[in-house]
This record gives structure tokens, C-alpha cells and sequence, in this order.
């Protein structure tokens, strides 16, 4: 979910990526009955899609996306413009898309997502850090936590004075990828599309 576009990527039970899409749409300077339309019609599309393709929604948590002190990727004039009434709107349209279209949907704690997205997957597959991210929520949301394993080079940026490198689970992979986000903060993104600059 982003200010003016919704990033999907459709996966097959083993995590491969098999297509993925962008639905656009613009709430700058629109009444609330209009960004409720608006929202309305794109969370259609999103359903429009799951239909063709025979799949189910894995999306993030909004509750938990409200709760973030700051947004983890994108600019923050922009992120400003996803208000708190356009998460409701957008929560509310996909309940309903969802028993209308008796498409189940499965909501994931988004945390680190588009952070595992943009070191793992934007230049393997050549995609933007939001289509990594939706890809990533996917993978979460299949319980796919061997593929978001990170390289070793990077575990062994978080060793500790003993020389013990994290074991990676599921039920530590946020606290893992926290530390890896910390640790090549401020590294401006377009450079992960070359290669993982190691030398932090």
C-alpha cells in the first residue's frame, strides 16, 4: 500500500514470482467522498486481479501500518498523503470486496518488509522497492521464511564480540532484519540495484 499506488505480485505456492501488477490512482487535493471512490474502485481492481488469477489476498496489516511511526521507504511529502481516514477507507473496501467476492484475504505484520524487498529481491528481479515489498508480504504470508534468509556476509555484520552469528527463524527474523536495516541506514536505495554495498 503506497500514497498513490497499490503494488501486487502474484506468487505460486514455493514463492516464485509469477506476475505482478501496479494499480495507480491519485488522492491529491480530493474530498473525502472522492477518495473513498477512489480507493474503492482501485481495492476493486486488486480483487479483479486475485480473481483472475485464482488467488487469494495477502495483504499488510493496516492496523499495524497506522501504527508505524514513520513509513520504511518512499519520500515523506509523499507518504504524508496516505491520511489515517484513507487506511480506514481502504481496510473497509477490502472486507467488503472480500465477502462480496468470497475471495479470502490474510493479513501479515508488514514490518521489514520493504527492507527484506530491497536487499533480497529489487535486483534480482529488476523491480521497484514497492513491487519487492509486496512480493516479500507474499512470502511471509506463505510462511516462505527460508527464502527471506539473509546472505551470509550480512549475518556476519551482526556477530557477536564471541563471534556468534544469528540464527535466522521465524521468530527471529524481524529482530535480525531490524539490525540489518540499522546497519546500512542511510545507504540512499538506488544503490541496491547494483549490488549490496557491504562496506558500511
Amino acid at each position: 500500500i503506497n500514497y498513490d499506488h497499490f503494488a501486487l505480485a502474484e506468487l505460486d505456492e514455493t514463492g516464485k514470482l509469477l506476475d505482478q501488477k501496479l494499480i495507480r490512482f491519485d488522492l491529491m487535493n480530493k474530498s473525502t467522498g472522492q477518495v473513498t471512490n477512489i480507493l474503492g474502485a482501485a481495492v476493486k481492481d486488486i480483487f479483479d486481479w486475485c480473481a483472475e488469477k485464482d488467488k487469494r489476498l495477502i495483504v499488510e496489516d493496516i492496523d499495524l501500518t497506522i501504527k508505524l511511526a514513520s513509513r520504511k521507504y518512499g519520500n515523506r511529502k509523499g507518504n504524508h498523503h496516505m491520511t489515517l481516514f484513507a487506511y480506514q477507507r481502504i481496510a473497509s473496501s477490502i472486507e467488503n470486496q472480500s465477502l462480496k467476492r468470497e475471495i479470502a484475504f490474510y493479513k501479515i505484520d508488514p514490518a521489514y518488509t520493504s527492507q527484506m524487498g530491497k536487499f533480497l529481491f529489487m535486483r534480482k528481479y529488476g523491480i521497484s522497492i514497492h513491487q519487492a515489498a509486496a512480493y516479500t508480504i507474499g512470502l511471509v504470508g506463505l510462511g516462505l521464511y527460508e527464502k527471506l534468509v539473509p546472505d551470509s556476509r550480512m549475518l556476519n555484520l551482526l556477530k557477536t564480540k564471541e563471534g556468534v552469528v544469528p540464527e535466522f527463524s521465524q521468530e527471529t527474523y524481524k529482530n535480525i532484519w531490524a539490525r540489518i536495516t540499522n546497519t546500512f541506514s542511510g545507504i540512499r536505495k538506488h544503490f541496491f540495484y547494483r549490488s549490496i554495498p557491504y562496506e558500511v
